[in-house]
């Protein structure tokens, strides 16, 4: 599954519009400093930055998704997005 996350995202990177929403992007990082040395423009499609926390590594990805995809029923993994240029940067998500 990360695997499929990661060619998305660079996927998505490739279509460099000059529109495209732009976000921070990171896999598996330890911090947000780690995570926000890396952005990416989104593809078409993909309309918001997005912040994922797995709350039982600490560990935190984020990069580009759809709004519609934007919530995770899974427990393990937290999210949050938004929908402004780099503004994934400072974006919390509480691991409870």
């Amino acid at each position: 599954m990360k695997h499929l996350l990661l060619a998305m995202i660079v996927a998505a990177g490739l279509w460099n519009f000059s529109t495209a929403l732009k976000c921070h992007f990171c896999m598996d990082a330890k911090n947000d400093k780690e995570c926000n040395k890396d952005t990416i423009s989104c593809g078409q499609n993909k309309t918001s930055c997005i912040v994922s926390l797995n709350v039982e590594t600490g560990l935190l990805t984020k990069g580009c998704e759809r709004t519609v995809d934007c919530t995770s029923s899974n427990k393990r993994i937290k999210t949050k997005c938004c929908e402004e240029d780099l503004c994934n940067a400072k974006l919390k998500v509480n691991s409870s």
